[in-house]
């Protein structure tokens, strides 16, 4: 730091080369000890000083001194200010760089790490394979409804003092970053899955009575979370944000409980016995896949009371909806997994997944019923469907409601191919489609459960 008053200082202020050469020179303007720690061994005689200049910006002083009289002319301070010149480049771009570097790093609305950090920080996480990694997603209920009512600056403000919270439990071990939107996540690394249970418990007491004062209101902020651990419950980075996301999702239907592992029991309701090894082979196939299954589950839940189902014909829809796609553990990888558009060959080939999936349920004892909504659920209310053209009331009631669950968590949910749209969005599209693709009986009580739970 340059002190006001010194020759560090005059430089700085007017841009003019100084050049000492005896201690008269020295005497005659102010003198400020040059080794602020040790004024008393300050022996310089002769100095020069040269501002630092780039892009018409003085940024600093380049000075060299000696216990000499005479030890400087005006060729050294010419040779100085060239000197001066190249170094005060090399200063403002490092400073240029570590300012990009930032931007690059930090989200510029909350100040905490943005989108790419934390991905990359994750993945650092998980090479090191050093204890625990918890990955925890928070988000705001409603989000959209307080842009929407308030204005998008209100929105900012809501989100700033939610970061401000969060922000709060960051330390070494622990990364605070804004995902996307609304998405916050905690990226942290502790010796235990508990101690990480333990951060889930802080973030979401921190959270818990966040409220933004406005000019005439306060509005209430409920958060929703949802958390994941490595390498308990998987080891690549793009399942553990799947399961996360979804954990979140879960969250919200949950009044912002947060959501952890021992959501298990709910997603795979009842009894799996010798399907089981299926079950876990298709949660892991890949990460796309798993979040469908399990999101399609979850609805199915949910769903489930107003359709009546109870006993037996329940725990029948509910492993059929996590079961519905089991038959694309048959189809190659070069097919499932292609980010992009399927060839007339490849889409056919996909389409046998229905049937696959029939005849793999169909061979343990207890899963006939399940095995026929699975093989029925591409069925169309049209008869267009496949695999066999059932039209109307020929197709299984319980399949026609999976057709319905499956198209919206489709189109509601991010795949390499497609990006998810909103709820609303997809809720119309099932209408649209009502009477050809799908029930229209279905349809309606399908949207009016969504609408209500979302109101």
């Amino acid at each position: 730091m340059i002190e006001r008053g010194g020759r560090s200082w005059e430089t700085m202020r007017t841009g003019r080369s100084q050049l000492f050469r005896t201690a008269e020179d020295w005497a005659a303007v102010r003198r400020l000890p040059l080794n602020k720690a040790q004024p008393w061994t300050d022996d310089t005689v002769s100095a020069i000083f040269v501002a630092l200049q780039a892009g018409g910006e003085r940024i600093g002083v380049l000075s060299v001194q000696s216990p000499n009289e005479h030890a400087y002319d005006e060729n050294d301070v010419t040779l100085m200010e060239a000197i001066a010149r190249y170094l005060a480049i090399a200063v403002r771009n490092q400073r240029l760089f570590a300012r990009l570097q930032r931007v690059a790093e930090v989200d510029p609305l909350t100040g905490l790490a943005n989108h790419s950090t934390v991905l990359r920080n994750i993945d650092e996480r998980l090479a090191a394979n050093d204890g625990c990694l918890g990955v925890i997603f928070l988000d705001v209920t409603n989000f959209g409804r307080i842009n929407d009512v308030y204005g998008t600056r209100v929105g900012d403000r809501v989100l700033d003092a939610l970061a401000e919270r969060l922000a709060t439990l960051a330390d070494a071990e622990t990364l605070v970053g804004r995902f996307r939107g609304d998405d916050f996540a905690l990226v942290a690394r502790r010796d235990t899955r508990a101690q990480i249970a333990q951060l889930v418990e802080e973030a979401a007491a921190r959270t818990a009575d966040l409220a933004f004062r406005g000019d005439d209101d306060v509005i209430p902020i409920s958060v929703n979370l949802g958390w994941v651990t490595a390498p308990e419950e998987g080891s690549v980075r793009a399942d553990l944000l799947a399961l996360a996301e979804l954990r979140l999702r879960l969250s919200l239907q949950q009044g912002g409980a947060a959501v952890g592992a021992e959501i298990a029991p709910l997603l795979r309701f009842g009894s799996f016995g010798d399907v089981e090894p299926l079950v876990e082979a298709a949660l892991v196939r890949d990460p796309y896949t798993r979040l469908h299954l399990l999101h399609v589950n979850h609805i199915a839940q949910a769903w489930a009371p107003r359709l009546q189902l109870e006993g037996e014909a329940l725990e029948t829809f509910v492993r059929a909806a996590l079961l519905h796609d089991i038959g694309k553990l048959l189809i190659p990888d070069a097919i499932l997994l292609k980010p992009a558009k399927l060839e007339p060959h490849e889409y056919r080939t996909m389409q046998r997944h229905a049937e696959y999936g029939c005849t793999l349920l169909a061979g343990y004892a207890g899963f006939a019923d399940v095995a026929r909504v699975v093989g029925e659920h591409h069925e169309r209310w049209d008869g267009l469907g496949y695999p066999n053209g059932l039209a109307g009331t020929a197709v299984d009631p319980m399949a026609r409601a999976v057709s319905v669950i499956d198209a919206f968590s489709a189109m509601t949910l991010d795949r390499p191919y497609h990006r998810a749209i909103a709820e609303a969005d997809a809720l119309r599209e099932l209408e649209r489609c009502s009477d050809t693709q799908f029930d229209p009986a279905m349809v309606r009580s399908f949207c009016a459960m969504r609408r209500e739970a979302s109101a």
